[in-house]
Order: structure tokens, then C-alpha cells, then sequence
């Protein structure tokens, strides 16, 4: 397993945010965390990123328990687990061109310097769908889907094991949105990184994810392969989320992504 969460719990004070979560997810796997505001799946994916220390419980990443190894060794690791925001524009440096923004994990991984180093970061760009024409620009010179792209470009630069989707598409217009999920989807199919996908969008999950875990009140309360947890849901809670998506079928959640079903 790339991610092994076993028994976590994070506390403030005496509010559990997570309660008792287990989870994996397998290489070239997406798992989709989903629930609403203050269900606890933006606390479990800071535990998952090392950005904040569980309670109990442990977070096992390629093999690493995040609770047990040093500083210097936790760094390290965070090259093979990398994040994506919700907001490209509010995750770039403004002031740094989309050549640097690229090109500075890719330095840290190839140790490339000049024209080779242009060349994998070109190179990278492509692959998403950008080209020279871009090097030079800045961040707010960007569409929203062009700096998503980026952002990608970004964290894929490391070759993470694992990728941490943070509300991915919730900042982009519609007729993007599809676009940069036909372009995970299709990154992840060609031997690219397993995903950790945080939503409470159920259109997007449905489209990228394989598996689902419903989170409600720092609880994992279902967990299920997409399909049958959105064909026949098990429990109440994610009856009554499904319930709130009007035409919930894949053609209807296809049609409000913009995606001909």
C-alpha cells in the first residue's frame, strides 16, 4: 500500500476532527474522501501530508510511519507525497515565472541545471497540455485550468507516489472542470501516482474515483467501490448526500461536468 492510516484520531481541545479512521490506498489507485464542511476531511488529509501530528493513531506512507521518523526524514518523504490545491492562483508564486515554478522541484529531483533542465520542464509541460509560450508567464497571466495545469506540472515534477487532490476543480469553471479530470485520469493511467482525492462534490468523484470513504463527524462512517456506493449506498448518511445531488445517475453527473455521457 502506498497510504496505511490505521486508528487515527486528531484532536483540538475536546473536539475529535478525526475519530478512528482507517484507510488505504493501493499504487495507481484514487480513493475519494467525501462529506460535508467539518466532517473531518481536510484534518485527515493535513495528518496524511505530515503538516500536522495525530493524536493517536498512525499514518504509514510507502512505508514510512509519519509519527516515527525524524524531521530531516519527513522532508524527504514529502517529495513522495505532494498536494493540489483547490486555488491554482492562490497556491503559485506570483512573482516566480512558470519556468521557475516548474523548474525548482525538478532541479531538486534530476539535480538538471540549463538547457537539460528546460528541456524536462518543457518536456512536463507538454505532457499537461502547455507549451514554451508559457515559460515566460506568470501566474495571474493564466487561465484557471492553464494555472491548475501548472499546479499539477508542479507537483508531479517530484514523481510523488502519492497525490493529494484538495478539492481539485471547485475553483474552475464547469467547462474546465472536465478537462482537468480527463487529464488525472489519464496522468494516473500512465504510470503516474496514486491519488488521495478530498471532495464534496459527488459529480467529481464519481468520475475519478475507484473508492469511496464517507466521512461525517470525524468518522469513517461507509466505505465501498464507487460504484456500488453510489448505486446502493449503505448507510443513512450517504444516502441522505446522494439524496441532495439532483439526478444523481452517472448521465446526470456526467452532463454537469460537462462530460457527453
Amino acid at each position: 500500500m502506498i497510504l496505511s492510516v490505521t486508528g487515527l484520531v486528531k484532536t483540538f481541545g475536546a473536539v475529535r476532527a478525526v475519530d478512528g479512521v482507517d484507510l488505504s490506498v493501493a499504487p495507481g489507485e484514487t480513493y475519494a474522501v467525501v462529506g460535508e464542511s467539518g466532517s473531518g476531511k481536510t484534518t485527515l488529509a493535513r495528518c496524511v501530508l505530515g503538516l500536522i501530528r495525530p493524536s493517536s493513531g498512525s499514518v504509514v506512507v510507502d512505508g514510512a510511519d509519519t509519527a516515527k521518523i525524524s524531521s530531516g526524514e519527513l522532508r524527504l518523504l514529502r517529495r513522495r507525497v505532494q498536494i493540489v490545491f483547490q486555488n491554482p492562483h492562490a497556491s503559485l508564486n506570483p512573482r516566480m515565472t512558470i519556468e521557475r515554478l516548474v523548474a525548482e522541484p525538478m532541479r531538486i529531483r534530476t539535480g538538471s541545471k540549463g538547457a537539460a533542465l528546460r528541456e524536462e520542464v518543457v518536456a512536463d509541460l507538454e505532457r499537461l497540455g502547455l507549451g514554451t509560450a508559457h515559460l515566460s508567464r506568470y501566474p495571474h497571466e493564466l487561465s484557471g485550468g492553464q494555472a491548475q495545469r501548472v499546479a499539477l506540472a508542479r507537483a508531479l515534477a517530484l514523481r510523488p507516489r502519492l497525490l493529494v487532490l484538495d478539492e481539485p476543480t471547485s475553483a474552475l469553471d464547469v467547462s474546465v472542470q472536465a478537462q482537468i479530470l480527463n487529464l488525472l485520469a489519464d496522468l494516473r493511467a500512465d504510470d503516474g501516482p496514486a491519488y488521495l482525492l478530498i471532495s464534496h462534490d459527488l459529480a467529481v468523484v464519481r468520475h475519478l474515483a475507484d473508492r469511496v470513504g464517507v466521512m461525517y463527524g470525524g468518522r469513517l462512517v461507509e466505505e465501498a467501490p464507487a460504484e456500488q456506493l453510489f448505486d446502493a449506498p449503505a448507510h443513512d448518511y450517504t444516502r441522505q448526500l446522494l439524496d441532495s445531488v439532483p439526478g444523481r445517475g452517472r448521465a446526470s453527473m456526467d452532463l454537469s461536468l460537462g462530460v457527453q455521457p
